[in-house]
């Protein structure tokens, strides 16, 4: 949130740098919790855990400019996050998977 309110400093390019934290703490770690759960016999957080934990991997994935899944998108003129289909692409994603 804060970098995308562009809170003391932040902006949306510094997504990159907590990516990572959204791959481990966010995909591996839920992932890992919701087999434990799973195991324990708890199969409604454990479906919990693997539904969060693959939103933050996706969400990892998407930030992460090894991928260059923003940079993918260029027509209008605008490059990447700037652009209109990879706005609204992002918002039809958060507004079905939240």
């Amino acid at each position: 949130m804060f970098c995308l309110l562009e809170f003391r400093g932040a902006s949306a390019s510094s997504f990159p740098a907590v990516s990572g934290a959204f791959y481990f703490f966010g995909g591996i770690a839920m992932n890992v919790a919701g087999i434990w759960e799973f195991i324990l016999g708890n199969t409604f957080p454990g479906t919990i855990f693997f539904i969060f934990g693959c939103h933050w991997a996706q969400t990892g994935y998407v930030y992460d400019p090894a991928n260059n899944v923003a940079g993918s998108f260029t027509a209008g003129g605008l490059p990447g996050a700037l652009n209109k289909s990879y706005n609204s692409g992002s918002a039809m994603y958060d507004v079905t998977c939240k």
